[in-house]
């Protein structure tokens, strides 16, 4: 199973408008993965492109590229959230709670006596990360921090979609796929998400398992379950064991069909009165919704009955509450 990760937005947290940035994923099975990169290829060829980056299609190529996204057993996860629900005072506080949790399991650790040194000293360097923007911008800590919550939706959402018998071969090994931001290195908000997303799910087991069904655990045995139950459920934490990849998005096909489907919802958010743009959204929504809620909008402010006035638009769609990652 191939998964795919992108955002759409710059990050910046504008004080004198209204923003809103998206992440998502697009879980892809092994068996449809040559189909998707010659669709792309194709595309290309087609429109004398280098690559599909939705920032330069017409919004015509971009209703087609949904259209074709709608008609493949992909899964899609989105998570939304805006100037509104996560301003610079609520970043700021957060950021200071992770530090400060940061901050008590290192003593912890120290006063055991027996703690590496090595370790300590990657807990001060968090620390410091999460407790300064010029090490960690705000734009890229939340990047790092709220891509957890779109990983572990996106692996519950596949594990829903594709439970038949039929799909039993694609769950063998898990590929995990990032838009590298930089060339040859990871930037901040990558580093964080790679040294804290192990942590995080692991020392929170029950949050971040996974729904099954009963009968995966039956003769034969389902390969998913066979490879990564732990004896109490299959954990997040395992299945991410072997990292992820941050990969330049003009090498693989799977990025540059979750990009358009971060900018889509983007826009779709910004846009109500774009045409092309709103039906572009709609023919992505069965995929986005196979858990009930399209969107999800994570907040880190005090939540006001006026939260999800930006998404009010797609209402249809069953915009989700808003909720709080883990830690705030």
């Amino acid at each position: 199973m191939h998964f795919y990760f992108d955002e759409s937005g710059d990050f910046g947290f504008p004080t004198d408008r209204f923003d809103c940035y998206t992440q998502a994923a697009l879980a892809c099975p092994d068996s449809r993965s040559d189909a998707l990169q010659s669709y792309v290829e194709d595309r290309c060829r087609e429109w004398d492109v280098e690559e599909l980056h939705a920032t330069d299609l017409a919004d015509d190529q971009i209703e087609a590229l949904c259209r074709h996204i709608a008609s493949e057993p992909f899964v899609l996860t989105v998570t939304a959230f805006d100037t509104a629900t996560t301003s610079a005072k609520g970043i700021a506080s957060w950021r200071a709670g992770q530090a400060d949790k940061i901050a008590e399991g290192r003593d912890w650790y120290s006063k055991q006596g027996e703690g590496s040194q090595a370790v300590i000293d990657h807990m001060i360097s968090l620390e410091k990360r999460a407790r300064f923007a010029s090490r960690c911008s705000d734009g890229q800590f939340v990047q790092g921090m709220f891509w957890i919550d779109v990983i572990y939706r996106a692996l519950q959402q596949s594990v829903i979609v594709y439970r038949d018998d039929s799909w039993r071969d694609d769950f063998g090994d898990f590929r995990f796929v990032l838009d590298a931001k930089l060339p040859g290195k990871m930037d901040a908000s990558e580093k964080w998400l790679r040294d804290t997303i192990g942590p995080i799910v692991h020392s929170n087991p029950r949050h971040y398992s996974l729904a099954l069904l009963d009968t995966w655990a039956e003769p034969p045995v389902h390969p998913f379950v066979e490879k990564y139950d732990t004896g109490v459920g299959v954990s997040v934490g395992k299945l991410l064991e072997g990292g992820f990849q941050c990969v330049d998005s003009r090498s693989e096909p799977g990025l540059q069909l979750v990009d358009t489907v971060a900018y889509v919802v983007r826009r779709a958010v910004l846009e109500p009165d774009n045409d092309a743009i709103q039906r572009a959204y709609h023919l992505l929504v069965p995929q986005l919704g196979s858990d009930g809620s399209p969107v999800h909008v994570l907040c880190l402010n005090e939540r006001s009955e006026d939260a999800l006035e930006p998404y009010a638009h797609l209402e249809a769609t069953r915009t989700s509450d808003v909720v709080k990652p883990w830690g705030s």
